[in-house]
């Protein structure tokens, strides 16, 4: 789990020391994360109209830097714990603001050791569609196989919530910091303000401070 903190525009600050940072060529001489260098959590969740959208992020519990670099492999597993095969497909970015909404290849980013921070978003209909319908699943696990790595980190959703999928999940690519995007994105303008009325916010944050009280 997470504490971060959050600033006046409802955004974690960026220090060097904490935040991922981006850097290609830097990234070459940086190995790639493995899942034990990792914790994961969920962030958040918001959607309507039969969309909703999932952020997630993986923060760098190890004494040594590592690297990501495009899309993590997702696999989801039922409430009681059956994997299923959940068609997936992969995105740069979903309404023109969330992802990586930059020209050219997708960044390699640098995880700093001890709470360096990635994040990615997931996004998916809960509406059935077609004749017949399309098959839905929910699910309260997901784990998390970060580019590069060979084995998988698991993640709990939020049990009263979860993920309901009808269609494919989108999956976008990870990237620095807690916002899951570039340019980053104010998690107010998703999910509100943090406060203890506010169950938007996953089991990723269990703690979430404004600086400005």
């Amino acid at each position: 789990t997470f504490a971060l903190v959050f600033d006046q525009h409802g955004a974690p600050p960026q220090r060097p020391s904490t935040a991922a940072k981006m850097d290609r060529t830097a990234a070459v001489a940086v190995a790639p994360c493995t899942a034990a260098q990792l914790r994961g959590g969920l962030i958040g969740t918001t959607g309507g109209t039969g969309t909703f959208v999932e952020l997630f992020a993986v923060e760098n519990v190890s004494s040594h830097s590592c690297a990501v670099t495009g899309y993590p492999k997702l696999t989801f597993f039922s409430p009681n714990g059956t994997r299923v095969a959940q068609r997936v497909e992969y995105l740069r970015s979903v309404y023109g603001k969330i992802g990586f909404n930059r020209k050219g290849a997708l960044p390699a980013v640098i995880v700093t050791a001890h709470k360096g921070v990635a994040s990615f978003w997931i996004t998916e209909g809960d509406i059935p569609s077609g004749e017949p319908p399309t098959a839905c699943h929910h699910y309260e696990t997901v784990a998390v196989q970060p580019p590069g790595a060979t084995r998988s980190l698991s993640i709990a959703l939020q049990p009263d919530r979860g993920i309901y999928a009808c269609t494919a999940v989108a999956v976008l690519p990870m990237l620095p910091g807690i916002s899951g995007s570039l340019p980053r994105q104010n998690l107010r303008h998703w999910f509100g303000a943090p406060g203890p009325t506010n169950d938007w916010y996953g089991p990723g944050l269990p703690k979430v401070k404004s600086s400005s009280g």
